[in-house]
């Protein structure tokens, strides 16, 4: 009985321990990590799985450093236990830390009211109320412009596996005349962007009816919630008066890639 039962024992810690190495191991930066774009006719060899429709949006809050927020709600959500997702403005790293905000008010005469404002003595990118999130410099990799074209997917290497984002789309019948190829457009209609993992799983990121003067474009690819594989955020405005930010994570996706996890939009629109 007791021999059965220390035998039991190491192998549980034997376990463990393997368990805990292999952790370590997918958290190590790889040599291979960088961005490329491929030419068009690559998307014809890419194989076009169902997408996977899961989505974990709404499963944590969100909240970008600004105005016209409403006088006593929004600042009643955030608290000392939000993260702070920021990119420091003298190493150029991104980080996450507990949040740091002040709120004040002011008043908006566009809307001819009072609102508030949160605001962040950090570069913030958005506050989250995700605590499983650990502090520190977070693993990324640098993506140029962030601007993806249609029929111009963007390869990202990253941990020993190749993702591509890409983007179909169509001109916008009354600003086709403002078409460049080489220029970024911002008045895609029919739009879709789709993420494909080492040229077999497939996610749908956005799928939208128009964009008015605005660019949807990748702000950073890395690692944010630490599990080795691709994190994604978007400035995913479709209208040039409104922010917005989408947050994608795969510790969320379940059996799939990725999944979006947090949307945050603020209109200043009057």
């Amino acid at each position: 009985m007791n021999r059965n039962y220390f035998a039991l024992i190491t192998f549980v810690l034997l376990l463990s321990c393997s368990g805990a190495a292999n952790r370590k191991s997918t958290l190590t930066p790889t040599n291979d990590t960088i961005v490329t774009n491929i030419a068009s006719d690559t998307l014809n060899s890419m194989n076009n799985v169902s997408i996977d429709k899961k989505t974990a949006l709404d499963s944590v809050k969100m909240l970008l450093p600004g105005g016209r927020y409403t006088i006593g709600k929004e600042s009643q959500i955030i608290n000392n236990s939000w993260k702070e997702f920021y990119r420091d403005t003298i190493t150029g790293n991104y980080c996450i830390d507990r949040a740091k905000y002040t709120v004040s008010t002011y008043t908006d005469e566009c809307l001819g009211m009072e609102c508030e404002y949160i605001k962040s003595g950090r570069n913030s990118l958005f506050f989250i109320n995700m605590p499983t999130l650990k502090n520190g410099i977070v693993d990324s990799i640098p993506i140029g412009t962030g601007y993806i074209a249609p029929k111009t997917p963007m390869v990202i290497n990253f941990n020993s596996s190749k993702y591509t984002i890409s983007v179909f789309a169509e001109l916008s019948d009354e600003n086709k005349e403002e078409y460049e190829p080489n220029k970024e457009y911002s008045y895609w209609c029919n739009y879709k962007m789709t993420l494909c993992k080492d040229n077999s799983q497939e996610v749908e990121l956005f799928n939208i009816d128009k964009f008015y003067d605005s660019v949807l474009r990748l702000l950073f690819a890395g690692d944010i919630d630490g599990d080795g594989k691709l994190d994604l955020i978007f400035d995913s405005h479709i209208n040039y008066e409104e922010e917005s930010i989408t947050l994608f994570l795969s510790s969320l996706a379940g059996n799939g890639i990725i999944t979006r996890v947090a949307k945050a939009s603020i209109s200043y629109d009057c």
